[in-house]
């Protein structure tokens, strides 16, 4: 079994395994492809749908020379559907001061909910 990053949720959400994910998204693919709906439309519809449940999609890995924290908008009272439950990654450079982070469009804290803080190996 696949694992990712610990990331601390609301009581009752909880993120997907790697293989849970592969399982939707080809039972997903398979639906649409009944209903003339064609790729990536369908994982958006399907995502989306798992989000608004509490159901969210594991954690890309973080890009090559970026800070490697990211956080995982889960409140949708504060996050729209373009942002809930699509992980963010920070975009200030690697080993930065401090716990804030941004995305250029989301700012978050090490401590607030749905946040994977920057591996400890990246502030060396």
């Amino acid at each position: 079994m696949t694992t990712h990053p610990t990331v601390t949720l609301p009581e009752g959400m909880r993120v997907m395994t790697h293989e849970q994910m592969r399982a939707v998204h080809d039972a997903v693919r398979d639906a649409a492809r009944r209903v003339s709906v064609w790729g990536y439309k369908a994982d958006e519809i399907s995502y989306d749908a798992l989000a608004a449940a509490g159901v969210f999609v594991p954690p890309p890995a973080p890009e090559p020379g970026t800070c490697t924290a990211q956080f995982l908008p889960t409140n949708a009272r504060e996050h729209g559907p373009g942002t809930l439950g699509v992980w963010q990654a920070c975009v200030i450079e690697p080993r930065h001061e401090g716990s804030q982070h941004t995305s250029g469009t989301v700012g978050w804290h090490d401590s607030n909910p749905g946040a994977v803080p920057a591996n400890p190996a990246d502030k060396e």
